[in-house]
C-alpha cells in the first residue's frame, strides 16, 4: 500500500499546484550523489538528496529542468496475488549541451534511475513520491531531444 508524506498531501492539495517530476540517475555504486534533472520550466533547489542505494544524503542541490517528458508507465496486475508491477518507461531530455555531456562522459547504460513526483514547494526530496525505479536499457538519440529507455528491476 503506498503511504504518502504528510508535506506531499499538504502541497498538493492547494489549488494552484504544478506537479514535478524529478529524475535521478545513479551513475556510480558508491556514489552518494545521484544526477538530478526536472520537468518544468524552471530549476530547483534542494536541501539534499537521499541515496536509497548508500543511505547516504548529499548537501543542498540545484536540480535542473531538462527533462520534457515522461512516458506514462506501462503498469501490469496480477490478479492471483493483486500486485500492481510498474514495467518500463521513456524519459526525454532536452536537446541540450550539459546533457549530451553528461551521457557522453557518464556510463549510464545498466544503471538506476528513479522518477519522483512532487512539487516545486517541496524542497526536501524524501517528501517527494516513488513513481518509479528502474535501470536504463537503452539510450536513443532524437532531433529534439533524448530518448532513456528504462525497464524495472525486477523485469
Amino acid at each position: 500500500m503506498l503511504s504518502l508524506n504528510e508535506n506531499f498531501t499538504i502541497a498538493f492539495s492547494k489549488a494552484s499546484v504544478e506537479p514535478v517530476l524529478l529524475v535521478q540517475i545513479y551513475t556510480a555504486t558508491g556514489n552518494p550523489n545521484p544526477h538530478s534533472f526536472c520537468t518544468g520550466n524552471e530549476g530547483m533547489e534542494f536541501s539534499g538528496i537521499y541515496n536509497p542505494f548508500t543511505g547516504g544524503t548529499s548537501g543542498a542541490r540545484t536540480v535542473l529542468p531538462l527533462v520534457h517528458a515522461v512516458t506514462p508507465i506501462s503498469t501490469m496486475m496480477d490478479p492471483y496475488h493483486r500486485t500492481i508491477a510498474k514495467n518500463s518507461t521513456t524519459v526525454t531530455f532536452a536537446n541540450h549541451p550539459y546533457i549530451r555531456k553528461f551521457i557522453k562522459d557518464n556510463r549510464i547504460k545498466a544503471r538506476a534511475i528513479t522518477v519522483k513526483l512532487g512539487t516545486r514547494d517541496l524542497t526536501n526530496e524524501l517528501h517527494w513520491a516513488y513513481v518509479f525505479a528502474g535501470c536504463i536499457e537503452n539510450i536513443v538519440p532524437r532531433d529534439d531531444g533524448i530518448d532513456i529507455e528504462c525497464s524495472d528491476f525486477y523485469r
